[in-house]
């Protein structure tokens, strides 16, 4: 009997982002022996197929910035007694938010159970021109990898170009789901479903908020927009992860005194997506960058129109005659 080389996936440290590791896991549970390694705030009512589930970070993010980043270094310092008491032989990780301290800490797992291999997931490519810190920070980061995984080929070309690493890499699905997750439902049920009016014609936003996204364009326009057509009205939902908290917050509320707007910054469950797509009548992608799109991916398997801006990456979701 053949024995399973044991893989531990690692979720975003604080956040409720299982959907993703929970789906991979149970692809992956075939040829390896499957953990994942979540937040304590992640629902325990999931079904489990296949793999494990270790509930490891604890109310990190919580208190002051200091009181946050201690909270960070002590979660992956609880991380690596995990992958050292259970003799972990893959470990995935995909989220840098401190990269010196990730990086130290990569260097660290690597030299466990006799040589633990660390792989790292890229969700999206930050070049130099758009945040020069943060691209420096991962680059370091990137160079202590086994391997690295993107989602599409574009991604990878784009990667290339932007970082230097030693280590293979390769191009995974988005999302390993299946075809039921993007089974639409009736247009009056998603919308009697989520409290949005029936009689308008719905405007979607969806996803994290980021800096690059620019999502912020598209509060400023609406209220304009809604004054030349008053049929409008916009949902926008995705946790709020932008350097200017307080313009975004003051611009939604500038949209909600419209009464025809509801933007809630929180993270949406994954059984919640099918509604917001079917309730929309067009999605919305205002990005000044992007080095990939699962919204704009979901939103062609919803056949959900979308406007978006013209920019590599997103005009090749386009389709050609």
């Amino acid at each position: 009997m053949r024995i399973k080389k044991k893989v531990l996936l690692v979720d975003q440290i604080g956040h409720k982002t299982y959907e993703y590791d929970y789906a991979a896991a149970k692809h992956y549970s075939e040829d390896y022996d499957v953990t994942c390694y979540v937040s304590d705030n992640t629902p325990k009512d999931v079904p489990i197929e296949g793999f494990k589930v270790a509930y490891g970070f604890h109310d990190v993010y919580s208190g002051s910035k200091i009181a946050k980043g201690l909270k960070y270094i002590k979660s992956l310092w609880q991380l690596r007694k995990y992958i050292k008491d259970n003799k972990i032989d893959i470990v995935n990780l995909q989220w840098y938010d401190l990269p010196p301290v990730d990086r130290m800490f990569i260097r660290s797992v690597k030299k466990l159970n006799g040589g633990t291999k660390v792989v790292l997931t890229v969700h999206g490519v930050i070049p130099k021109e758009i945040n020069a810190r943060k691209h420096d920070g991962l680059q370091k980061v990137y160079l202590e990898a086994d391997a690295i995984l993107l989602h599409s080929e574009p991604a990878l070309e784009h990667f290339n170009r932007c970082f230097q690493t030693n280590c293979k890499k390769y191009v995974i699905t988005s999302a390993f789901r299946d075809e039921d997750d993007y089974a639409p439902v009736p247009k009056d049920e998603a919308r009697k479903k989520l409290g949005l009016p029936l009689d308008k014609k719905i405007v979607l936003s969806f996803g994290t908020l980021r800096d690059d996204k620019t999502i912020d364009l598209l509060y400023e326009a609406f209220p304009k927009v809604l004054e030349q057509q008053p049929d409008l009205f916009l949902v926008s939902v995705g946790t709020l992860n932008v350097t200017d908290k307080e313009r975004y917050i003051k611009l939604a509320e500038q949209c909600r005194a419209t009464g025809a707007a509801k933007i809630d910054f929180d993270y949406v469950p994954k059984d919640l997506e099918p509604y917001y797509y079917s309730a929309a009548d067009i999605l919305v992608l205002p990005y000044s960058y992007i080095s990939q799109s699962g919204v704009g991916y979901c939103s062609l398997l919803f056949k959900v129109p979308m406007v978006a801006s013209d920019i590599p990456r997103l005009d090749l979701m386009a389709k050609k005659d």
